[in-house]
């Protein structure tokens, strides 16, 4: 499906969202320190789908993003983390270490 603007016209091109939020796993930081940092690691609540920031499947799930892509017309995602904003105000700066890993989705 092809993006719209404001009048319900198409979009001719290359479409990128430059402000998107993935939601990470809530034990991320548990699972992902180096023990010794496991006790001072965040832990958050499960996510509810359609609460928060957890407003839509593809905030986690890899193919449910895609199809929302492909509804909104995109062609590509810059995507910022959601807890991990957390994370980084740690006063533990071993539990900020896992945060700059090099991770993907999917």
């Amino acid at each position: 499906m092809a993006a719209t603007d404001t009048r319900g016209r198409g979009i001719d091109g290359i479409i990128i969202s430059a402000d998107s939020h993935v939601m990470e796993p809530v034990d991320l930081w548990k699972k992902g320190v180096p023990g010794r940092y496991r006790d001072a690691a965040p832990l958050f609540p499960p996510h509810k789908l359609g609460e928060g920031f957890q407003r839509r499947e593809g905030g986690q799930d890899p193919t449910a993003r895609i199809r929302e892509m492909e509804v909104d017309g995109l062609s590509a995602e810059v995507l910022y983390p959601t807890l991990l904003l957390v994370s980084m105000l740690s006063r533990t700066p071993g539990c900020r270490t896992p945060a700059f890993a090099s991770t993907t989705i999917g």
